[in-house]
């Protein structure tokens, strides 16, 4: 019963993947038509979809607490509901800017209560497989990425923006399905930080971490900086938490303007639509590949960040060059696929380097993190279309921004920290 139980909740993290990211690369196809239905500019459209991406993962510290009263399953519930009741409230009733911000954040709270439940629930179900396994969950963000995008399209051409929106809304309520799935998590288990579901104790948050530490192991992080503890602890955690807020930003600037370039550079509005497609394809094919290099232990931080960032600004520099479909379809692969490589390599990485009573408290400020860069990615964005005129600027800002990346990562291989182990067997 175990065993089915664990694939049951694995069923429910490819679900909500498909859905946290495909939603993202869909809002691209809305951009333009929002911009002219709301007589707006693409400042604020990028930033009402950066908000809802980003309160994907800036609701983890209030998800932790309401761990605390509910299990993965109801909230899982509760939020998959949410999330689709955002784009159905957009298409029904939506007639002002503040408005349409009043939908996404909606959407974007309800995905964000269903994210760090699964994630969790994953963590616990597989720890010894956790990064494979997270890694393969991680895939069907580009299943969703490459199917969404033309559904949204499709749903637009037959039933203008409201009725797209709707639509959209009752897909996305699917997720409802996958928190069913969360069957039952391991309640004896405390080293993810979480303690049993529906405890009545009062102690955890921020102190939880000095609870059976002798004094002699209490460093002074510990003792006056708990909710950071974890940063002094384990050193190599800011340098991932830093390339995975970039990786975030410039995902969602990807995401959200990708489109738009290609209308930019000549396509037609069905072409422009196939580039997420493609993106999400080869976004998937990275998500594989970097499977197979933690299978065979080849995964390190050249090859989980130097590397794709550098193809990545590669393919950010060149794509406002090219008017051709096919090299731009191309381009869109190659972005795809180092970033499939690098979002679920990051992902997969954190165990290795965060002891587990840590975990927890890494994922809420690693997800929190995610969530402020996801924001400025569709408001900066935003706003460098808007003063220079083209959209041709934010890739070229973007490629900036993945180049800066690189000495990083570098520098982050070059420290080899080893783990420090201060998790609650110790205690």
């Amino acid at each position: 019963m175990a065993r089915c139980d664990k694939w049951l909740t694995f069923t429910s993290c490819l679900l909500h993947q498909f859905f946290v990211s495909g939603t993202l690369k869909a809002n691209g196809i809305f951009v333009a038509s929002i911009v002219q239905h709301f007589r707006t500019n693409h400042t604020i459209v990028a930033w009402a979809f950066g908000l809802q991406s980003g309160l994907i993962y800036l609701m983890s510290p209030v998800t932790r607490l309401l761990l605390r009263r509910f299990s993965h399953r109801k909230l899982s519930i509760f939020g998959g509901l949410f999330a689709g009741l955002g784009y159905i409230y957009c298409g029904l009733f939506a007639s002002e800017v503040w408005q349409m911000f009043i939908s996404v954040a909606i959407s974007g709270a309800g995905l964000g209560i269903a994210d760090l439940p699964h994630y969790l629930a994953l963590k616990q179900h597989f720890k010894q497989d956790f990064p494979k396994i997270s890694t393969l969950a991680s895939l069907f963000h580009f299943v969703g990425v490459a199917t969404l995008p033309p559904i949204a399209q499709y749903l637009k051409d037959m039933y203008g923006l409201q009725g797209a929106l709707l639509i959209m809304g009752a897909i996305i309520w699917n997720n409802i399905a996958g928190g069913f799935a969360i069957i039952r998590t391991p309640v004896d288990e405390t080293d993810d930080g979480i303690p049993e579901w529906n405890s009545n104790s009062e102690e955890g948050g921020c102190s939880e971490m000095k609870i059976g530490l002798s004094e002699n192991k209490l460093t002074w992080s510990d003792k006056y900086l708990p909710c950071l503890s974890l940063m002094f602890r384990h050193r190599n955690f800011p340098y991932l938490m830093t390339i995975e807020g970039i990786a975030f930003y410039i995902y969602t600037s990807w995401a959200l303007f990708l489109v738009t370039l290609g209308v930019t550079q000549g396509l037609s509005d069905d072409q422009a639509a196939l580039l997420p497609t493609v993106g999400g394809v080869a976004g998937a094919m990275g998500r594989l590949f970097a499977t197979a290099l933690f299978h065979f232990d080849k995964m390190n931080p050249y090859m989980s960040s130097a590397i794709p960032f550098l193809v990545n600004g590669v393919t950010m520099l060149t794509s406002p060059f090219v008017t051709n479909f096919f090299l731009l379809a191309t381009l869109s692969a190659f972005s795809g696929f180092s970033q499939g490589l690098n979002q679920s390599s990051i992902l997969g990485i954190l165990p290795s380097i965060v002891c587990h009573g840590h975990f927890a408290q890494a994922a809420v400020i690693g997800f929190s993190m995610d969530g402020i860069m996801m924001q400025l990615g569709g408001l900066v964005s935003g706003v460098i279309y808007d003063v220079m005129g083209s959209v041709i600027y934010v890739f070229w800002f973007n490629a900036i921004v993945c180049f800066i990346v690189v000495p990083l990562a570098f520098l982050w291989g070059y420290r080899k920290t080893p783990l420090e182990e201060c998790s609650r067997d110790e205690y």
